[in-house]
């Protein structure tokens, strides 16, 4: 989960709030992508401020990189192949590995619970009911880097497409931690997102265990976390 700063996070709900002549933006449930089985049309480019720069190499394949962690030392890349594409049923398979290479830069402020890196991988499976409904599935693996575990990871999204401008998201995940034999917090997030034509912005509240990092003092642990982001597809 992406910490979220709270100026943007007003200027989300700014953003939602204001009046505007909406286009049909998400024509059909085929194109949501976040949390699904779906990948981006060939040529198709996705990009914002927490969410990361994804390509459509094809209508099959869809690279994925978030520019701004790489700028704070923190390369990363991945990407999800379409495996199945039935008319009511899609099946991917996702791999990322993600390095950060800022420890000196954070010390004193860095959790060092926290992973360096990560190698993820798995399938998600998406059911559509009637181009309004999508039900998602996932289940993978992960492996975690200095320190080193490996965890198994699952969850599952609901996404309402109420109208070509308006959505409804209901998602859940969690992780078993193989090395410790040990389930960690799941995290479940409630947000809405509209859409202007190419321009799409969320804003919602997530449940779960997030930190935040205090300079010479243990990491203050909250249940509650506003989630938000602004994002173009072109």
């Amino acid at each position: 989960m992406n910490r979220r700063l709270h100026v943007s996070f007003l200027w989300a709900v700014a953003v939602l709030l204001a009046g505007t002549t909406a286009q049909a933006s998400w024509n059909g449930t085929g194109q949501l992508v976040h949390g699904t089985a779906n990948t981006l049309e060939q040529g198709e480019i996705m990009i914002g401020v927490f969410t990361p720069l994804a390509y459509g190499v094809n209508d099959s394949m869809t690279l994925v990189t978030h520019p701004i962690m790489t700028l704070l030392l923190t390369p990363n890349a991945g990407f999800r192949w379409r495996v199945l594409d039935e008319k009511h049923v899609d099946l991917a398979f996702s791999l990322e590995g993600v390095r950060s290479f800022a420890a000196e830069e954070l010390e004193g402020i860095r959790d060092e619970n926290e992973p360096m890196g990560h190698v993820a991988s798995g399938f998600t499976a998406t059911f559509d009911l009637n181009n309004k409904v999508l039900i998602s599935t996932l289940v993978g693996y992960q492996r975690d880097i200095l320190p080193d575990s490996n965890l198994m990871t699952m969850g599952g999204t609901v996404h309402w497409l109420m109208s070509p401008v308006h959505l409804f998201t209901l998602q859940g995940s969690g992780r078993f931690n193989v090395t410790t034999n040990e389930w960690e917090t799941p995290t479940v997030t409630l947000f809405y997102a509209h859409a202007w034509d190419t321009f799409r912005a969320s804003v919602g509240l997530a449940y779960g265990k997030f930190s935040i990092l205090r300079e010479g003092a243990n990491p203050l642990e909250v249940p509650l976390w506003p989630v938000l982001d602004m994002w173009w597809r072109f």
